[in-house]
């Protein structure tokens, strides 16, 4: 590297740093002005020394434009996202709101039309503000020893164990088939038919945006995560009940985010990328892929209509009325954005456009549609990793997905693998498991700490 470049990178990194410093301070007005300083060497290095493929300048747009967002001038935020979606395509999949920019400009065709993509684009952020505010409620943020667990199958330990990958299964396989529906009846009762509205075109449902994993929140006595109705639910392995393994994952600040990310939405890439990792950007051994975020579900008073069955597990384990969600301000948020989408939908004359609008609308929703239950399920104290990919058949080599299919399954189920440092640091092999001498020290082999549940189990309930 010449020394030119060296010092043309030195003088770039200084108001790039200083940039996202003024965002997070929430100093927009400045950052705007070191993201401008930035771009343009930015603009300068790319052009005299060919540098990343315009993805430095990507980057610095997608900085610019979150400023203006945050300051709700959605014209010139639009505009820079654009820009940067044009110069680094894999930020859509990383910034919602840089996807929504690249939709806008798809079903508009134009990136400075200020009343058709311009108006749009103003309309879809306030409901991003909207779905934002729901998940920095629901954000949940480490605890002192806090713990929190995931029940599996032996098959999957094993795989897990060996390979170190843990996998977030798209929502559209979730076992509950009311999953979601708890959502539309809050927002029914809030005011808008969602489900009629947005998700009633017939338009197919799968593969979701949304890729969960789901936990239990545990506490440090450890009593929560060795629970019966637990064990018989979802411990199994090869369809027999307490027979599979509870994970355990060390939730303060080693696994999972400490906060919610500058762009909070659930779209941050679970695999590391230079300028969008933590750690120390210059040294390549330090750099940390972001941290996934847990979300606390809501088991709302809301409940989904009376044919939906309480399991027999659900009815002995005394499920307690939770107490009531305060959806009063986050809802009225997002029921006011919802409508005035719906308004600028039915206004819009062309029908393949409304269809792909009301298709960003779900898109959007999904990212916070599942963070809502029954409160018959209450009793699990569940919370979730929900991380946010689009899955486009015509997507080109040259703009890379980490979607993947699991070929073992006779549907085909689309699922996000995590990285290598999403670790689980102990086993608890259910009351029914088998082959659990020979599994405790494959177990510790590989330095996790490993014990057979004591629970005493039969054919109903002790």
């Amino acid at each position: 590297m010449n020394e030119n470049l060296v010092d043309l990178l030195t003088n770039f990194t200084k108001p790039f740093s200083r940039g996202l410093a003024c965002l997070e301070a929430g100093d927009y007005d400045q950052a705007i002005v070191h993201y401008t300083k930035a771009l343009e060497l930015a603009h300068h290095l790319e052009l005299v020394h060919h540098l990343g493929d315009n993805r430095v300048s990507g980057v610095t747009y997608w900085g610019r434009g979150f400023a203006y967002f945050k300051k709700r001038n959605f014209i010139d935020a639009y505009k820079d996202f654009v820009e940067a979606n044009e110069r680094n395509r894999v930020l859509k999949n990383q910034m919602p709101e840089i996807y929504i920019a690249d939709k806008i400009v798809a079903i508009y065709k134009v990136s400075d039309d200020e009343e058709g993509g311009g108006k749009a684009f103003g309309l879809y952020c306030r409901l991003l503000e909207a779905i934002t505010s729901i998940q920095q409620k629901q954000f949940y943020a480490p605890q002192p020893n806090a713990e929190v667990a995931h029940y599996t199958s032996l098959h999957t330990l094993k795989s897990l164990a060996g390979k170190g990958r843990f996998r977030l299964y798209n929502a559209a396989y979730m076992n509950d088939p009311e999953e979601g529906r708890v959502f539309f009846e809050i927002m029914k009762e809030s005011g808008i038919d969602v489900q009629q509205v947005f998700y009633g075109d017939g338009a197919p449902p799968y593969p979701s945006p949304a890729y969960i994993g789901s936990f239990v929140k545990v506490d440090k006595k450890n009593e929560e995560k060795d629970k019966l109705f637990l064990w018989r639910m979802y411990g199994k392995h090869d369809g027999q009940e307490a027979a599979g393994a509870c994970l355990i994952f060390k939730h303060e600040g080693t696994v999972f985010a400490k906060s919610p990310s500058l762009q909070t939405g659930a779209m941050q890439q679970l695999q590391s990328k230079p300028l969008l990792a933590e750690g120390d950007h210059q040294i390549p051994e330090e750099r940390q892929p972001l941290k996934p975020e847990l979300y606390k579900i809501v088991y709302s008073d809301e409940e989904i209509p009376q044919e939906f069955p309480l399991t027999r597990e659900m009815q002995l384990a005394g499920i307690p009325s939770s107490d009531k969600w305060n959806k009063q301000e986050p809802c009225e948020k997002l029921v006011e954005s919802l409508k005035r989408l719906k308004e600028h939908i039915d206004n819009e004359k062309d029908n393949e456009n409304k269809k792909e609008l009301r298709k960003l609308v779900r898109d959007l929703l999904d990212t916070i549609r599942f963070l809502f239950k029954s409160r018959h399920y209450s009793e699990e104290k569940e919370v979730r990793v929900v991380q946010v990919r689009y899955y486009d058949e015509t997507e080109t080599p040259q703009e890379p997905t980490d979607i993947q299919v699991d070929p073992a399954q006779t549907r085909s189920r689309f699922y996000l693998e995590t990285h290598e440092h999403f670790r689980f640091s102990e086993v608890i092999l259910g009351p029914q498991a088998r082959g659990v001498r020979e599994l405790i020290p494959w177990l510790k082999e590989r330095g996790i700490k490993a014990e057979q549940s004591n629970i005493p189990y039969g054919t109903s309930y002790p």
